[in-house]
């Protein structure tokens, strides 16, 4: 299942160490808030995209779900 990450912040941390534990789920694109926190947290993580707007994360290929 592929996913989109909404916040950099604590609970973004949070939530990418648990989801990374779980088989057949790829973080593809992150939500951010402030554009260097998640550019940063991006690169840290590897997912692939970023963006502040909402609504270009849902729009990235096969997006199902936004935690």
């Amino acid at each position: 299942m592929k996913i989109c990450l909404a916040g950099e912040g604590a609970q973004g941390f949070t939530h990418i160490e648990a989801l990374r534990k779980i088989e057949g789920i790829e973080v593809v694109t992150l939500a951010g808030g402030i554009a260097a926190d998640a550019e940063e947290f991006a690169r840290k993580w590897e997912i692939p995209h970023w963006s502040l707007k909402l609504e270009e994360c849902l729009r990235q290929p096969g997006v199902e779900a936004v935690v």
